[in-house]
């Protein structure tokens, strides 16, 4: 393609004699795509969207970064209960945190309460 070694829609236009509108199609944008990770639209929108989704940031492009640190905060049992997350996409999210090195949590982490103190005067 010639918008790959530089020539953008006006001269490439100009080289083949076709109008600026005609030329378009062999001038693609090329997009950035942070998201793009081999995992489904449904599990993406779940992980960057759930009970995790803070760990990875405030932002859906820093979220998409660490998509992995995010999905490997859940258990089994957790990430059966985001919505539009059945055992297939569950299995589809094990396997490409697998791929990664990495692994969905073995236990829910407890967070237990401080205990409270009682103050006498």
């Amino acid at each position: 393609m010639a918008s790959a070694i530089g020539f953008d829609r006006i001269e490439i236009a100009r080289a083949l004699g076709v109008a600026e509108d005609d030329a378009q199609p062999l001038s693609p944008k090329t997009r950035r795509t942070t998201m793009r990770c081999d995992l489904r639209r449904r599990a993406v929108n779940a992980l960057l969207h759930g009970r995790h989704a803070h760990l990875g940031g405030r932002t859906l492009g820093s979220r998409a970064k660490r998509l992995a640190e995010i999905a490997s905060a859940y258990t089994r049992a957790e990430l059966l209960m985001e919505p539009g997350v059945g055992t297939v996409t569950m299995t589809e999210i094990e396997l490409w945190l697998e791929a990664r090195g990495c692994s969905l949590a073995e236990t829910l982490i407890e967070i237990r309460p401080m205990p409270r103190i009682s103050i006498r005067r």
